[in-house]
């Protein structure tokens, strides 16, 4: 229906994104595997393919059209953009080097989410971008009810997990308080 005339799309300001688990002995401590992580991944390739639902991709935390930077009128999600979205070449390079850092030949990685059907396919995307680019990686998905989720989060007993968080108003700040170290 993407192409009916009759169709409109309500934009939140809101974002999915994966929350590593960043934990002392997690892969994801290591600052190039996340980095390598967000570079593998075709966030263009996911909202048009798998989502398809007029999803748009996102480059930042921060929604876009959520607020504007006073000084320049310039929307604050474009204006944050980072200049490199995806590069398999340079995340397979930062990947084998965050595996040397940190004395591993291979990362296993747990991937949890809700067991609805599209939950499952964004982890079946992640998981097939990573262990396809990333030599010596490996993705478990655990779809599971939200009970079950929240607890394994809550115990950091996950290394990647599709959260969405919608802001409360319209400041970057609504968004960015999420990433302090005490937000669970």
């Amino acid at each position: 229906m993407q192409n009916d005339k009759n169709l409109k799309h309500l934009h939140r300001a809101g974002v999915y994104y994966l929350q590593l688990n960043m934990r002392k002995n997690r892969v994801f401590s290591n600052a190039k595997m996340r980095h390598a992580l967000n570079l593998v991944l075709d966030k263009k390739q996911l909202a048009h393919k798998v989502l398809a639902d007029g999803s748009t991709p996102a480059d930042t935390f921060v929604a876009p059209t959520l607020a504007k930077d006073q000084s320049t009128g310039v929307d604050f999600a474009k204006e944050m953009k980072p200049e490199e979205t995806h590069n398999v070449a340079k995340a397979q390079k930062l990947w084998n080097e965050g595996l040397k850092e940190e004395g591993r030949k291979k990362a296993d990685l747990t991937y949890y989410t809700y067991d609805q059907t599209i939950n499952k396919n964004i982890a079946q995307f992640v998981q097939s971008q990573v262990e396809t680019k990333l030599k010596n990686a490996k993705v478990e998905i655990h779809a599971v009810p939200a009970k079950n989720v929240q607890d394994n989060v809550m115990r950091g007993n996950f290394d990647m997990y599709l959260s969405l968080w919608l802001a409360d108003y319209t400041d970057p700040m609504s968004d960015m308080d999420v990433l302090q170290s005490n937000n669970y």
